[in-house]
């Protein structure tokens, strides 16, 4: 994964997933839509919010991601995952995947060491009696699931995420709708992230004014670029005392043109 192209920036997916911490290769795209890499506390978070939004929007339409903890000298274990019910079956069983981790090969190769199968009665009991203990160097599998196409026959469609070289997780890339996320400059402009000075007004996304409350009857609400008068003494003394430009239909100024 080491290449000079990457940038350290933030990504979501629209307003909902996200906005993650992640390195990324701006030029490696899939319609537009970014490829990012996580580090695992970062996967965590992923991770936690994809199970928040199957369980909100139902797993029949939301990959999750999953991530198992062990050690390098742990026997090997079995692990169920639970994906909602089966709406297909008209018992309403549960969608049920087993993941079976040999842990003494992940270190070597984690995709390698670890299978999946539809879960049984024995996957069940297995998963139960036995737990990913040991005292060796800490080992992590990351596993992404894509609940929607569980019954559509084949293969299970989960995988595991592979560790980069430089200790990263690359999630959704060439498959989630991932793009830059933002931040909102005090004169209107916006940008991605990873851009950290406005070149609209010359603030920086990290000593943004704090906003405070104002009785002058200005208007409170983001406004675009070009919206705001940046040049009055009036206008950069309202920003000082309020965090907010005056527009130019609230200041006695006129727009240099």
């Amino acid at each position: 994964m080491t290449d000079r192209k990457f940038i350290e920036t933030r990504v979501c997916i629209d307003d909902d997933f996200g906005p993650f911490d992640c390195k990324l290769n701006p030029e490696n795209r899939w319609n537009g839509w970014l490829s990012p890499y996580f580090t695992l506390d970062t996967t965590r978070e992923l991770s936690a919010q994809t199970l928040r939004m199957a369980d909100e929007y139902g797993y029949d339409c939301v990959s999750t991601i999953h991530v198992i903890d062990g050690f390098e000298d742990s026997r090997d274990t079995v692990h169920i995952i639970e994906g909602g019910l089966n709406r297909d079956s008209d018992d309403g069983e549960p969608n049920t995947i087993a993941v079976r981790i040999r842990w003494r090969n992940v270190g070597r190769d984690a995709v390698a060491a670890v299978s999946f199968s539809s879960a049984t009665p024995k996957d069940r009991k297995a998963a139960r009696r036995r737990k990913a203990t040991g005292h060796g160097a800490r080992r992590t599998v990351v596993v992404h699931v894509r609940w929607q196409w569980l019954h559509e026959g084949g293969d299970i469609p989960a995988n595991v995420v592979p560790l980069s070289r430089d200790g990263l997780y690359g999630i959704g890339g060439w498959e989630w709708t991932w793009h830059f996320a933002g931040w909102w400059c005090a004169c209107g402009a916006d940008w991605d992230w990873h851009e950290t000075t406005c070149t609209n007004c010359d603030l920086t996304r990290d000593t943004q004014p704090g906003k405070k409350p104002c009785d002058c009857g200005c208007d409170p609400e983001q406004g675009v670029t070009g919206e705001y008068d940046l040049e009055s003494e009036a206008s950069r003394a309202h920003l000082a005392r309020t965090g907010r430009y005056l527009r130019w239909s609230e200041s006695d100024a006129q727009p240099t043109l």
